[in-house]
């Protein structure tokens, strides 16, 4: 009881130190974006937003090891699974080249978090109810993919999922489709001793990022989808079975066995 009363404490002491940090980090980014005319979006991203991030990660007592960077030049779909609240810190971290994000509109809860999400061109989707809201989205987000040619991140399980692998949405498998480009499935693997509820590691800890093989989108068919999103999750689900704790592996699995009957959405 001691232990979650003083977890709780320093949670919360992180969460206002890090939303003051990230307060100067937005009126330092406002300065750099007007003396560039607001036209240097991949140094905002790529430069500034990262080197926030990891010193995000560096408070929060947690070191990102990448296994694997991208090698294609080509445009591909980012897709991470969505273990913690603090994904979005490591994912950004590694500074994807020429990418753009996909993240949950209710971040404008967290003004100075969205900010900097907007300076960077996020795309910020409407939740699950607004079915017409996201179909716009969606629809902006690849009409400007076709003419930008950028890559793009997006979680297809579209919340956090602490206890396994959620079940798989439909919205970025639509897109990958429409788009014809590769997916990089990138799996974030919490050692087992890591408690996801918490925004801080108690102790030093190392978290693992791996960039798996692409997979191929250009022979897929609309409605192909179900059976190539759940393709894609086995993939996830194979790669964490035989990487990380039986206990993660199972809880996937067992997620999985309870909603995957579920209505598509």
């Amino acid at each position: 009881m001691k232990e979650d009363t003083l977890d709780r404490a320093r949670q919360f002491v992180f969460i206002i130190v890090t939303m003051g940090v990230m307060l100067v980090f937005d009126v330092v980014l406002l300065l750099v974006a007007i003396l560039t005319l607001f036209q240097a979006r991949r140094f905002y991203a790529e430069v500034m937003v990262r080197s926030l991030s990891r010193f995000v990660l560096f408070m929060a007592r947690i070191r990102i090891e990448e296994r694997g960077r991208p090698t294609s030049t080509k445009a591909v779909f980012y897709m991470p699974n969505h273990p913690s609240m603090l994904d979005v810190f490591m994912l950004t971290a590694m500074g994807l080249p020429r990418t753009r994000y996909f993240m949950s509109s209710s971040v404008w809860t967290y003004l100075p978090f969205a900010f900097a999400s907007w300076m960077m061109g996020v795309f910020f989707t409407p939740p699950q109810s607004k079915t017409a809201a996201r179909a716009r989205c969606f629809e902006r987000a690849k009409n400007y993919l076709l003419s930008s040619g950028e890559s793009v991140l997006g979680t297809p399980e579209g919340r956090i999922n602490r206890d396994g692998l959620g079940p798989f949405n439909r919205g970025v498998f639509h897109l990958a489709t429409q788009l014809q480009i590769p997916i990089v499935p990138i799996c974030i693997l919490f050692p087992p001793e890591a408690n996801l509820k918490l925004f801080f590691a108690r102790k030093p800890t190392v978290v693992s990022v791996n960039l798996l093989p692409e997979i191929e989108t250009a022979a897929w068919q609309a409605d192909e989808i179900n059976i190539h999103k759940e393709q894609v999750r086995e993939v996830f689900q194979r790669f964490i079975g035989e990487h990380s704790e039986t206990a993660y592996a199972s809880s996937s699995q067992a997620s999985a066995n309870q909603q995957i009957h579920q209505g598509s959405r």
